[in-house]
């Protein structure tokens, strides 16, 4: 009997096609390795996950033998998804910003609880939840988002570059120009080639834009600006 990988995949609205491309993926992956693999997609609407439901109970069911997660796949593009109200709450009280950020907790918890063996999660989700930690003020998590997910893949530099913003941001300037300088030329392939100096830039603009300014912006800006590649 061919063993089961039963794949998570999660996602705000605003991702539907990419979504459905993942399930694409996933279906031509489940032909090739017809003879060795049976692979299953488990959307956010099919996990059996109630509102009265306790954190340890979700994750519980993430490791059950029926319902279990072996791969969480998170898409996300421009929003995190809708806000669940006070329905379902955090372990500590707090609320969720959306339903996709309590499917991940309960994913990385149940990853942890497991030994860090299921189920695996792609980095992907963990980078960008560090940018909107960032554009949210929220500078402890998005370093604390940024390190895990580096801890899981670290070849993925794009992530560094919020690393350092909550560094700088947290007043942690000398950490935070350390990872700036070392990969300015770096170019990252994941947001079409441009380097990390072209992508930092880019995000302090967003971030003077949100309302987020500080002189240790511009001290980094002007810094790469300086050692900016003359043509």
């Amino acid at each position: 009997m061919t063993d089961l990988v039963r794949i998570f995949i999660s996602s705000p609205s605003d991702v539907a096609e990419e979504r459905d491309r993942a399930r694409q993926v996933v279906d031509g992956l489940r032909k090739r390795y017809a003879g060795c693999l049976r692979l299953e997609t488990v959307l956010w609407e099919e996990l059996p996950l109630t509102a009265d439901m306790s954190f340890q109970d979700g994750i519980d069911l993430i490791l059950s033998k029926g319902h279990g997660i072996d791969i969480a796949l998170f898409i996300l593009w421009s929003r995190l998804g809708s806000p669940l109200g006070g329905r379902i709450r955090k372990p500590d009280g707090s609320e969720y910003r959306s339903g996709t950020e309590h499917e991940f907790d309960l994913m990385l918890a149940a990853y942890e609880q497991s030994g860090r063996r299921r189920p695996q999660i792609l980095a992907s989700y963990l980078g960008t939840m560090s940018w909107y930690c960032v554009l949210s003020r929220q500078y402890a998590e998005a370093v604390k988002a940024a390190e895990e997910g580096l801890r899981i893949e670290p070849y993925r530099t794009w992530i560094r570059t919020n690393l350092a913003h909550g560094y700088l941001l947290l007043g942690e300037f000398e950490r935070a120009k350390e990872i700036y300088l070392k990969y300015k030329d770096e170019k990252l392939s994941e947001v079409g080639g441009k380097t990390f100096r072209d992508m930092v830039l880019e995000d302090f603009s967003v971030l003077e834009k949100a309302g987020i300014r500080s002189p240790e912006i511009e001290r980094i800006r002007k810094l790469l600006e300086d050692q900016t590649p003359k043509p």
